[in-house]
């Protein structure tokens, strides 16, 4: 595998809003998703854990943080960085993380992988959206485009993201991805699973339909008011 150092900017820089040469403030690709996330499933696994004694913020505050705990020693390993100070987590949290991490490492010990970038910052002024694709390289020589999650299972918003990530890519890079991962580590069991795909073409057209519709939902609000 070819390491590579980061395109990223430092976390601090990552809550910038993302802009078009203008100026102009777009939304993120994540917040546009986001509009017409459906929420139930959401609201079905708050009331599983009420009922079963859990405080459902509590579990999903200790799941997100093993996932980006995982995801920061996958952006460590790739870019060849030292890991990061881990004192500050609970020793559950830690040990799901380098499980999740050393599922990951068994899966990239039998692929060819070069990337070429982790995390870039990209905005189109085609779509007017900004987003952060996890990475961009080769997989088993492939032009491929990956993003981590942290998941009970694959739904199909991350499909759509991907596939906005995608279109993204092609217009900065000048050719779209051959190939789409989404590798996900299991927030409960640790247990890491891969996902390919090769055609995105009608997760392309529904990012697209989103993001006219997040414009008319923003004209209609201010016409309600």
């Amino acid at each position: 595998m070819k390491l590579i150092q980061p395109a990223a900017a430092p976390e601090k820089e990552r809550r910038i809003p993302y802009t078009l040469p203008d100026g102009t403030r777009v939304p993120s690709v994540t917040t546009v998703i986001g509009r017409f996330k459906q929420a139930d499933p959401l609201i079905r696994w708050a009331v599983k854990e009420t009922r079963e004694g859990r405080n459902y913020e509590e579990t999903r505050d200790k799941a997100a943080s093993a996932g980006t705990l995982a995801h920061t020693f996958v952006e460590c390993h790739i870019c060849g960085r030292n890991r990061p100070d881990t004192s500050g987590y609970d020793p559950e949290t830690v040990a799901k993380a380098t499980r999740s991490f050393d599922a990951f490492m068994g899966w990239l010990n039998t692929i060819r992988a070069d990337f070429i970038w982790t995390e870039r910052r990209l905005v189109s002024q085609r779509y007017r959206v900004g987003g952060t694709p996890d990475a961009y390289g080769f997989i088993t020589g492939r032009r491929s485009l990956i993003d981590w999650k942290t998941s009970g299972a694959i739904y199909g918003d991350y499909l759509i993201q991907l596939a906005a990530y995608a279109l993204m890519i092609e217009e900065s890079e000048g050719e779209a991805p051959e190939m789409h991962y989404i590798c996900r580590f299991d927030k409960t069991t640790a247990d890491f699973s891969f996902y390919s795909y090769t055609d995105l073409s009608d997760a392309k057209r529904q990012f697209i339909l989103y993001r006219e519709a997040y414009d008319l939902d923003a004209k209609l609000r201010k016409q309600a008011k």
